[in-house]
């Protein structure tokens, strides 16, 4: 498994995201802020963007960052618990 960054700006106001969550979920991703989210996922970034955005409105946006496997250094604050608790199970 690799670990990722998923992020993405949501530009429709009208679509329904459910079927992006559902994915998101399904990947076990960890919710890190309102649109970044962590994952450990197999396959590459460009793969991985073309998934995500057969979920999503075609005006939206996404970027797919591949992170490290050791030594990432990360902080946060106010963000979400369970971003924050992915970052520290790999990352302590």
């Amino acid at each position: 498994m690799t670990y990722f960054v998923l992020t993405y700006d949501q530009r429709a106001t009208h679509h329904d995201y459910t079927r992006l969550y559902a994915l998101l979920n399904s990947w076990r991703a960890g919710h890190l802020q309102n649109s970044v989210w962590l994952a450990d996922l197999s396959g590459n970034a460009a793969a991985i963007r073309d998934t995500m955005k057969g979920h999503m409105h075609p005006d939206d946006t996404v970027s797919v960052i591949q992170l490290p496997t050791t030594g990432a250094d990360w902080a946060t604050i106010h963000c979400r618990l369970e971003g924050t608790a992915w970052l520290k199970a790999r990352f302590p």
